[in-house]
C-alpha cells in the first residue's frame, strides 16, 4: 500500500509540473500590432518633414536650414516606401499626426530665431532617439508579425542612427552645456 500511495504521488507530481509547463500562456511573445507599427512610422516621418520644412522656412543657423533640407529629402522618401509597403500589405497610413509629434510641431510653430533652432535641434535629437526605438523594436524577433514591415523596419534603422547623430550634433552646436 505504501509503494502505491508513494507511486500515486510521484504520478501526480509529475503530471502537474508537466501541465504546468505548457507554452500556451506566458511564453508567446508580445509581438508589436502591424497597423500601430504603421502609424506610429507614419506620424514619426511626417512630423520629421513638417519639422524639417519649418528649418528651411525659419531657420536661422545654416546648419538648421541644412538639416531640415536633409529631413525633407529623406523622410519624404521613407514615406513614399512605407506607403507602398503599407498598402500592398492592407495597412492604413493616417494622414494626421499623433499628439507627442503635433505638440512638438506645434511648440516649433510658435518660435522663431535663435529659439526656433535650439528647440528644433533639442527636438530633433528626441524624435529621432523615439524612431530608433520604434523601428528597432518593429524590427526585432517579437516585432511586427508582417515580414515586409518588419524588413523595411529594419531597413530604415541604419538612416534613423545617422540621423539621430547628426542631431546630436547639431544640438551640441546649438545648446552647448
Amino acid at each position: 500500500m505504501k509503494k502505491y500511495l508513494i507511486f500515486a504521488f510521484m504520478y501526480l507530481l509529475v503530471s502537474h509540473l508537466v501541465l504546468s509547463c505548457n507554452d500556451e500562456d506566458d511564453s508567446t511573445p508580445n509581438m508589436m500590432d502591424n497597423q500601430h507599427f504603421v502609424s506610429a512610422a507614419a506620424s514619426s516621418n511626417q512630423f520629421e518633414i513638417l519639422a524639417g520644412t519649418q528649418a528651411i522656412e525659419k531657420g536661422n543657423a545654416e546648419a538648421v536650414k541644412n538639416f531640415g533640407e536633409h529631413m525633407v529629402n529623406d523622410h519624404g522618401a521613407a514615406g513614399e516606401e512605407l506607403q507602398g509597403v503599407a498598402e500592398t500589405q492592407g495597412f492604413t497610413v493616417p494622414t494626421e499626426l499623433a499628439a507627442k509629434e503635433q505638440a512638438n510641431l506645434d511648440q516649433l510653430t510658435a518660435l522663431t530665431g535663435e529659439a526656433f533652432d535650439q528647440a528644433f535641434a533639442q527636438i530633433m535629437v528626441k524624435s529621432h532617439e523615439d524612431a530608433v526605438v520604434l523601428f528597432t523594436e518593429a524590427a526585432s524577433q517579437n516585432g511586427v508579425p508582417n515580414s515586409a514591415l518588419r524588413t523595411w523596419a529594419n531597413e530604415k534603422i541604419p538612416t534613423l542612427e545617422a540621423h539621430l547623430e547628426d542631431a546630436r550634433t547639431l544640438n551640441v552646436q546649438l545648446n552647448p552645456q
